[in-house]
């Protein structure tokens, strides 16, 4: 929960024993996002604005992922499975 944050929906499985399922986004810490800002910026000045026709679509496929996971617990509340649903 400190990692992932709340889950977006709790259940029960067949063996009643509680199922979190997680959404959240899988991308880059705050220094590398200053530092991929600043080059970005720097690139713009420098190409008087052409770096865009190249960095839109590079940080569209290289940013952040969206991703969805499940997590299974045992009768102990001790994670028993995680499973990926979308990203990786």
């Amino acid at each position: 929960l400190a990692e992932l944050g709340k889950p977006v929906t709790t259940e029960s499985d067949a063996q009643n024993n509680k199922v979190d399922i997680f959404q959240f986004k899988q991308g880059f810490n705050t220094s590398t996002k200053t530092a991929r800002a600043l080059v970005h910026g720097v690139a713009d000045v420098f190409t008087l604005g052409l770096w865009e026709v190249v960095a839109t679509p590079a940080e569209a496929f290289f940013g952040a992922k969206s991703m969805a996971i499940k997590v299974s617990y045992d009768e102990n509340n001790k994670v028993k499975d995680v499973a990926y649903l979308r990203g990786k």
